[in-house]
């Protein structure tokens, strides 16, 4: 090769590597061609480039997701998540698409949850209604207390579900005692009974809401309850229970993410993760 050629060459590739580094959206022209180098929408920050010694290839690699410190690993993706979700929001647009629904979300591990679905339900159903309830069973630790601490707002949102489709959305479905407290409710169209039920407690001192009268022409619970859960940990089932939805089956750790917390921390989180011991030291 010429000492023309090979000066030729390397301005060609500088050119290339120039534009690289420049933008990840545009085109990079060198002499009469033009040479993609991303696909649209794409910015320099969401993927890295390498060109190669020869200025003959270029590369396009996707970089990982920005881990938080104390995350040490990742059970689901962002985009894991995103895929799923719109999978469940069409397969129940098609089961809700003639009945008026009510979504309630339980929070507030499932506060994400429930607000991406909602948006993911399609077709859309008769009507559609979202609530939101608070029931737990955990007050801050990493095991489920076995009592269930349901909110004194929920006789409220029992009145509001006669007749009607209702669709519970919960986080993380474990013990199966949450669940399966809400659901009972739901269907009996009643606020738990404390005296009769030790794993059932109001968040204060203060007696139930009325219940609905028998004589009335509604049914006393809703017309049909079913639950979906963005992840299902079958192995630290405690009562029989099952949901009608399912995003993944998780495996028996501790997660945080999207929505989940420990003592309120890392529910900004866009994917699930399992905490690392400095998680828990801090």
């Amino acid at each position: 090769m010429s000492l023309v050629g090979a000066s030729t060459s390397v301005k060609l590739f500088n050119v290339k590597k120039k534009c690289l580094a420049d933008t990840a959206s545009k085109y990079c022209f060198t002499g009469n061609s033009a040479r993609r180098v991303s696909k649209s929408n794409i910015t320099a920050r969401q993927y890295s480039f390498s060109v190669s010694s020869e200025a003959s290839s270029t590369s396009v690699t996707p970089n990982s997701e920005p881990v938080h410190p104390e995350i040490g690993q990742i059970l689901f993706s962002r985009s894991d998540i995103q895929k799923r979700v719109s999978e469940l929001g069409a397969t129940i647009g098609n089961d809700y698409q003639d009945k008026d629904l009510i979504v309630v979300g339980v929070l507030k591990g499932a506060f994400k949850f429930t607000s991406d679905l909602v948006t993911a339900i399609y077709p859309l159903p008769k009507s559609l209604e979202v609530d939101f309830m608070s029931a737990s069973s955990y007050h801050k630790k990493k095991e489920s207390s076995g009592q269930v601490k349901l909110s004194d707002s929920f006789q409220k949102l029992v009145n509001n579900a006669r007749g009607k489709h209702l669709l519970i959305v919960e986080d993380v479905l474990d013990s199966g005692r949450t669940l399966s407290t809400i659901v009972k409710c739901f269907r009996d169209g009643k606020y738990p009974d404390d005296s009769k039920d030790a794993n059932v407690a109001s968040s204060s001192s203060a007696s139930s809401p009325p219940v609905a009268e028998v004589g009335d022409k509604l049914p006393l619970g809703a017309s049909s309850v079913k639950v979906v859960v963005l992840l299902d940990k079958r192995a630290k089932r405690v009562v029989p229970f099952e949901a009608d939805y399912v995003g993944f089956d998780c495996p028996d750790e501790f997660i945080v993410g999207y929505g989940i917390d420990f003592a309120e921390r890392y529910r900004y989180l866009p994917y699930v993760g399992v905490p690392n011991v400095d998680a828990f030291n801090s």
